[in-house]
């Protein structure tokens, strides 16, 4: 059996390490991407049908209750930006 190379080995653990925190990264900006795209889809809804049927700020911040029931605080960002 063949021994390991100390510092090939280390050289070896650094390259997977930083692989792995490169992958965590690109996923954790490809989701705040796609978080942004659809708090600005759902900002892009409720100012139409605010325009169209007339809904006042209440509204908001009931779907903003009931959004927050379903998801928890993540989605608190639509009451401050929406809400009253």
């Amino acid at each position: 059996m063949k021994t390991i190379d100390n510092r090939e080995f280390k050289n070896f653990v650094v390259d997977i390490k930083q692989k792995i925190y490169s992958a965590k990264l690109k996923a954790i900006l490809s989701a705040n991407r796609l978080m942004i795209g659809l708090y600005m889809e759902i900002g892009k809804s409720i100012v139409e049908k605010q325009e169209a049927l007339g809904w006042g700020k209440s509204v908001v911040e009931e779907m903003s209750k009931s959004l927050i029931d379903e998801f928890g605080r993540r989605v608190a960002i639509l009451h401050k930006t929406y809400g009253t």
